[in-house]
């Protein structure tokens, strides 16, 4: 016999965030985008963090989601300012743990190696995702 393989996820929902100072994330996330789109997913949004409507599409949701998110570490280990509101809403204590169980992610970080904080922002949100409950995929 015969057995057709197929995918528990014909067109799966996701979403590409990044949080940039200098466009460089935002270049890396068009990329991501871009391949995505080639390999025939079309079910893929492309946006920085603060601009997606992440109350409503990432918390107000229960339907699976995959969420890459492309982060850069300014100055000091210091968040992009297109993610301050997203990072104070990811930071609210009347999340559950299980608040984004639902979310499936992956992290891209970007900065400069000479910094005692390389990374550290990716880092953060990383951590922040795992403890909300979302579970990670390389």
């Amino acid at each position: 016999p015969i057995h057709k393989m197929t995918s528990a996820i014909s067109d799966p929902r996701i979403l590409i965030l990044y949080a940039t100072q200098t466009g460089i994330s935002q270049q890396v996330a068009q990329k991501i985008y871009r391949l995505l789109y080639r390999l025939h997913f079309h079910n893929v949004s492309l946006s920085t963090m603060d601009d997606f409507n992440f109350r409503e599409d990432l918390f107000g949701k229960n339907d699976d989601l995959y969420c890459i998110f492309v982060c850069s570490t300014t100055g000091q280990g210091n968040n992009p300012s297109n993610m301050q509101t997203f990072w104070k809403y990811l930071l609210q204590k009347r999340h559950s743990s299980h608040s984004l169980s639902h979310v499936n992610f992956s992290v891209f970080g970007l900065g400069d190696s000479a910094y005692q904080k390389y990374n550290f922002v990716a880092k953060k949100v990383q951590r922040r995702l795992l403890q909300l409950g979302a579970t990670e995929f390389f």
